[in-house]
């Protein structure tokens, strides 16, 4: 699968130098991460703000919310408008539909999640 809704794209090394060179200019980050590691690397490496967080981990919300970050978890979004119906749109392959279905069911785990851990 070339583009998993999971896959981390920025390595923490990476993450690291733009969270650094932000501090330096008095800035905040915001990472847009679906996936744990994705995740985890934008906590681990000063990221205060997390867009998504669709595979957020129960103990990721805890670290977040200890650590006063971020987690925005947008309960109107394209998967919603896509994905919540029954049928699959026509301009849509099988395994489009198939991730994206998925997604929505984690992404509004996600947003329980969030709203539990505060």
């Amino acid at each position: 699968e070339f583009d998993s809704p999971t896959a981390a794209e920025m390595s923490p090394e990476e993450i690291a130098v733009v969270t650094a060179d932000a501090k330096r200019a008095g800035r905040a980050v915001a990472a847009h991460a679906h996936g744990t590691t994705g995740i985890q690397n934008a906590i681990d490496n000063g990221v205060t703000s997390i867009e998504h967080g669709s595979y957020m981990t129960r103990a990721q919300a805890r670290e977040i919310k200890k650590k006063a970050y971020m987690i925005y978890t947008p309960v109107i979004t394209v998967e919603q408008d896509l994905f919540n119906g029954t049928t699959k749109p026509a301009f849509l392959d099988d395994n489009q539909w198939h991730k994206g279905r998925a997604a929505l069911v984690r992404h509004m785990e996600s947003v329980r999640i969030a709203i539990d851990e505060g």
